[in-house]
């Protein structure tokens, strides 16, 4: 499991089936149906995903992005310091995981997890750079 975190009903998921071969699957859903999954297991080919870093103040940004459907997916987690959240006058660092969707042309609908999340669970910096 290389990320996972509850949305409301949905389990958000990242999974890589084999080390060996450095594959991603994505799955969202409820635990009745699947909104999402990618790649199609149909397919038999493996899915197009890269890795997006960014510094943050008081932290920084790693996104496993990929695009699937004329929908692009941000699978996130981001650090931060809060400028109004501060313990004894200091900024307290902000803890946030989840997934940013974008319609091509669209804004984006972010749903963030809910219990803050655990961040990435192993490493995933094998991921070729998604392109800014």
């Amino acid at each position: 499991m290389v990320f996972s975190c509850r949305i409301g009903a949905r389990l958000v998921s990242l999974c890589q089936p084999s080390p060996v071969h450095r594959a991603l699957v994505f799955r969202m859903g409820s635990e009745q149906s699947l909104d999402a999954v990618y790649p199609d297991p149909a397919s038999g080919r493996p899915g197009e995903f890269s890795l997006l870093e960014a510094p943050l103040a008081g932290g920084g940004l790693t996104a496993v992005v990929f695009r699937h459907g004329g929908v692009e997916y941000r699978v996130y987690s981001r650090v931060s310091r809060g400028d109004d959240q501060r313990v004894s006058g200091q900024r307290i660092a902000l803890f946030e995981d989840g997934v940013e969707i974008r319609l091509q042309g669209g804004r984006p609908t972010c749903l963030v997890c809910d219990d803050g999340g655990a961040g990435f669970l192993e490493a995933v910096d094998w991921l070729p750079p998604a392109p800014r």
